[in-house]
């Protein structure tokens, strides 16, 4: 993974979801579903892809809580 200096943990974290394959709903829930800290950051850019899925279909996306 390339990690530019310039490129903010956020950023880094947005496009490995993207890269992932989440779409855009799932990953505005990842993203702000819990405080932006960098633990939270670091675990969504180095956490298996299941792990993040499971997270999500656990919480439902979130859905519950609209």
């Amino acid at each position: 993974m390339n990690t530019d200096r310039t490129e903010s943990l956020f950023d880094i974290a947005v496009r490995r979801l993207y890269e992932l394959g989440l779409d855009d709903r799932q990953i505005e829930f990842a993203l702000y579903d819990w405080p932006q800290s960098d633990e939270h950051l670091n675990w969504l850019i180095t956490a298996p892809r299941g792990a993040i899925i499971d997270w999500g279909e656990y919480t439902n996306w979130g859905r519950d809580y609209a």
